[in-house]
């Protein structure tokens, strides 16, 4: 797919393509999604391109930055998906902002994840929003909030990946067992720790 990015929103990177082969790999066995959100959806390239792999689906790609959901809004124009999506302003970090949202089939999340020192390399930094990059002194903030959060936005038997940083994988993993997930963890193409996926019910 060919998608606009500006300066408000992160550039879409191979590494990110590991959350829709897990989700492929995942449903392929378990029937298709029906219903997808993509929490922090920027550009809303994992949105998008989860629409183009699942055609029955429909799905919400959730960000609080006006200025992504526009660029998302004008992608899925461009990609002939705007009748199948839909993006609503919602910020994480505020109360009840899942009020309404409904529930998923699938969600999909490459949060912010980089620890607050950590010093980026000029042609990110200079380039794309440190909203959706830094998370806190390790990186977790996000997660803290997100995941205890969804029990109350997943359909029985759906399922959830996140994307994580390379040396966050045991650390996010303990978040999902404290709120009651089963936990995955999947590999990027360079076998670097990418993607953890949580689900309820009975391990596969």
């Amino acid at each position: 797919m060919e998608l606009e990015v500006t300066a408000g929103v992160l550039i879409p990177r191979a590494d990110s393509e590991t959350l829709l082969e897990a989700a492929i790999d995942w449903f392929g066995a378990a029937g298709l999604p029906s219903h997808i959100s993509d929490l922090g959806t920027g550009s809303g390239a994992l949105l998008l391109a989860a629409l183009s792999i699942f055609p029955s689906a429909t799905g919400i790609g959730v960000d609080a930055s006006a200025a992504a959901l526009a660029v998302a809004s004008g992608n899925a124009d461009r990609l002939g998906l705007a009748d199948r999506a839909r993006f609503e302003q919602r910020d994480w970090t505020k109360l009840r902002w899942t009020s309404g949202l409904g529930r998923f089939d699938l969600i999909l999340c490459n949060p912010p994840y980089i620890e607050d020192s950590f010093i980026l390399a000029r042609m990110v930094s200079a380039h794309e929003p440190h909203s959706a990059l830094f998370a806190g002194s390790d990186g977790l903030d996000a997660y803290r909030i997100l995941v205890p959060l969804l029990r109350e936005l997943l359909n029985p038997g759906a399922v959830a990946f996140f994307e994580i940083g390379y040396n966050q994988a045991e650390s996010v993993a303990n978040l999902g067992v404290e709120a009651g997930f089963f936990t995955e963890l999947r590999h990027d193409l360079a076998g670097n720790p990418r993607v953890i996926r949580f689900s309820l019910g009975i391990e596969e």
